[in-house]
């Protein structure tokens, strides 16, 4: 008899706390923050990845102050596939999070919220599979400020994860594209295509037009860099050349 009251004690203590926590899981997680990609902005449906950035202050951008430390901003992020302009995502407490894993776990406050979308290119391979990345288009795969990346003003939000009022964030700002670097005469700019890339890779390389490099052009590479490299750096470049030539 005692081994069954005690069986029902820790059967009802259980279920009520089981209880207390389900009603207040429910009531932490009832925040949602949507992001919403501005008309102006973009025309057609886009592919990345959405991020909900979140910072404690704004010495830098939410986007900015994302690191592998104990002072990072908080990162939230969702798979966008065929995002239409004024078609809103929202994240919620089923969102995966950075440092902390949930919405819900956030601690009540003032904070600095930012989005941003990583923005994604399809890539057809030549083994016949199609993959969505993000190339790299001169930033070196710096995805706070990669150009063509949307993103939106950070603005000072109160964010209490227990709140149902929900949360809109526009983005209305596009990355620029990277400025060509200034020729100088010792650095200049050299375009090359690479016909056994054109032949494994026709993806990257299908609006492209063909071109050839010649000998010809191959001496004027070398002699423009003759009085820069030593013989070995100038030959190794002559050899790269003629690989790239196909």
């Amino acid at each position: 008899m005692r081994r069954l009251t005690i069986a029902f004690t820790v059967a009802l203590f259980t279920a009520g706390f089981a209880a207390c926590m389900s009603d207040d899981g429910a009531a932490t997680a009832s925040l949602r923050v949507g992001l919403t990609v501005a008309e102006s902005i973009a025309s057609a449906p886009l592919d990345g990845r959405l991020l909900l950035l979140i910072a404690a202050d704004d010495s830098k951008e939410p986007r900015f102050q994302v690191a592998d430390s104990d002072r990072t901003a908080q990162v939230f992020g969702i798979d966008a596939e065929g995002l239409r302009t004024g078609q809103e995502v929202f994240v919620d407490a089923t969102t995966p999070g950075y440092p902390v894993q949930n919405l819900a776990d956030l601690r009540p406050g003032e904070y600095w919220v930012q989005g941003l979308l990583h923005v994604y290119d399809t890539f057809k391979r030549g083994d016949g599979r199609t993959v969505k990345l993000p190339p790299d288009r001169g930033e070196g795969q710096q995805w706070n400020q990669a150009p063509g990346n949307l993103y939106s003003s950070p603005r000072k939000v109160r964010i209490d994860p227990a709140s149902r009022e929900p949360i809109h964030i526009t983005l209305d700002r596009k990355v620029p594209p990277l400025p060509d670097l200034p020729e100088t005469k010792y650095v200049k700019r050299i375009r090359l295509q690479s016909e056994r890339q054109m032949a494994h890779l026709p993806h990257v390389f299908q609006s492209a037009k063909r071109s050839q490099t010649s000998k010809a052009q191959s001496l004027q590479v070398k002699k423009l860099f003759s009085s820069y490299f030593s013989r070995y750096a100038v030959s190794g470049l002559e050899k790269i050349i003629r690989q790239n030539a196909g």
